[in-house]
């Protein structure tokens, strides 16, 4: 499997199921990491990503660079917010009394983490010098 059809591959079935089941499960910050850490394990065990390549790289987007793949730590934070957005905007009586952010904020946390953590991890790739390159 060529690397664009790997990422989708791991976008589509693996990192879907961490999103749906962040609702339910408290994932804690060390175990969210761990998942990271594993699925980079386990695509340089298998070929799919060089031992030394870029890490920051790999979580961009196709059109700044990057392979696309999803983190899930981003992926389990969206999720959530989402979650709080729909809890919110419920028209149950039973749902709406759960929520607790106002949609402000709500909405400020979903955009700004996406659009932070980009920028972040662009400007950490471009930083760092190339090979043979200064």
């Amino acid at each position: 499997m060529n690397g664009g059809n790997l990422i989708i591959g791991i976008n589509t079935w693996a990192v879907s199921l961490l999103r749906y089941s962040a609702a339910f499960f408290d994932w804690t910050k060390a175990e969210v990491e761990q998942l990271d850490r594993r699925t980079k394990k386990i695509m340089t065990m298998h070929n799919g990503l060089p031992p030394k390549s870029n890490v920051d790289r790999l979580y961009l987007p196709k059109k700044d660079g990057g392979r696309g793949l999803l983190g899930v730590e981003d992926t389990v934070h969206i999720a959530l917010a989402s979650l709080q957005r729909y809890v919110k905007s419920s028209t149950e009586r039973l749902l709406s009394s759960l929520a607790t952010l106002e949609d402000d904020e709500i909405n400020e946390l979903e955009v700004d983490l996406k659009k932070q953590k980009r920028i972040e991890r662009k400007e950490n790739w471009k930083e760092k010098a190339l090979h043979e390159q200064f």
